[in-house]
C-alpha cells in the first residue's frame, strides 16, 4: 500500500503504530521524535516510536536538528 511508509504513527482500532517496527504502541512507553527535515513524518522519520525503538534515533535526531538550526 502506498501509505504504509508514512511515519508519524497512525491511529485506529489498534492505536498508534511505531514508525520503526510498525507494531502497535499500546500501553508500552513511547517517545515522539521530530526531525526538522521531515516535520510531518512523510519520509518515515518523525513520529511516535516505542521507547526502545527510539533509542538509536534520539541522538541522531539531536545532531540533525542542530545542523539544521546552524544554517540559519
Amino acid at each position: 500500500m502506498p501509505f504504509d511508509s508514512l511515519g508519524g504513527g497512525s491511529g485506529g482500532d489498534s492505536g498508534p503504530f511505531c514508525v520503526r517496527c510498525n507494531l502497535p504502541i499500546g500501553d508500552e512507553p513511547s517517545q515522539r521524535l521530530h526531525f526538522q527535515q521531515d516535520p510531518h513524518g512523510h519520509q518515515g522519520l518523525s513520529g511516535l516510536y516505542h521507547k526502545r525503538c527510539a533509542k538509536p534515533y534520539a541522538s541522531f535526531e539531536r545532531i540533525l536538528n542542530i545542523n539544521t538550526w546552524s544554517r540559519f
